[in-house]
């Protein structure tokens, strides 16, 4: 009982620690120590409690008297507790490999989606919505512009001087902020040689990184 309560005073301790405290980083860390510490943690606290007053009534009856009965009782602790270690540690595996499995299959959907993007033939863009500053630029706008991708991301297409009239573009970013999409507009558009360019404008609100 007193191993019961002291594994019981050290889990709440664990668990009450700092944030800046190892204990705590530890139990917050989404790996896999992370992981199997979590779930130790319910473990530490009430298998220890059990078996300590199944013990106490063990001793009221005499059960654990003879030498054979303490054996027995420890043989059986450890056997329950490796027992579940073992399964905690085996989901932990599982959850583990299908993380990785996902994350295979996120990347490879990246790489699709970034293949499929640059090989658009139609000029896209990835803008802000809050800054304005262009996130990503495909092939085809460099080719319709004339500004490289080093150029073009991270300033606005007013910056660039990438419209012919600047109170259009004003007037686009406030249409797809409160319908969240417009599609076909027509703008007139000024490449970086000086070429005017008229194209049709379609634009739809997407969050990237949680920003819109």
């Amino acid at each position: 009982f007193q191993t019961a309560t002291f594994v019981f005073i050290a889990g709440i301790g664990v668990v009450l620690s700092p944030i800046e405290g190892a204990p705590r980083r530890l139990l917050s860390d989404p790996g896999t120590e992370g992981q199997v510490l979590r779930r130790l943690i319910p473990v530490m606290i009430i298998v220890p409690i059990v078996l300590g007053y199944l013990t106490l009534v063990g001793n009221e009856v005499g059960l654990f008297a003879a030498p054979f009965g303490i054996a027995l009782r420890s043989i059986l602790e450890i056997a329950v507790l490796f027992t579940i270690l073992f399964l905690s540690i085996n989901a932990v595996k599982k959850q583990a490999t299908r993380a990785a499995e996902f994350e295979v299959v996120a990347v490879e959907r990246e790489r699709r989606c970034t293949k499929a993007f640059n090989a658009s033939p139609m000029a896209i863009s990835i803008t802000s919505l809050r800054t304005g500053r262009l996130i990503e630029v495909n092939d085809a706008f460099v080719d319709a512009t004339g500004y490289t991708k080093e150029d073009a991301i991270g300033k606005t297409t007013v910056e660039l001087g990438l419209w012919d009239n600047v109170e259009d573009r004003t007037a686009e970013l406030a249409n797809v902020a409160e319908a969240g999409s417009i599609r076909n507009q027509e703008y007139r558009f000024r490449t970086r040689d000086g070429s005017i360019l008229i194209g049709l404008l379609s634009a739809e609100v997407i969050e990237v990184n949680g920003e819109p």
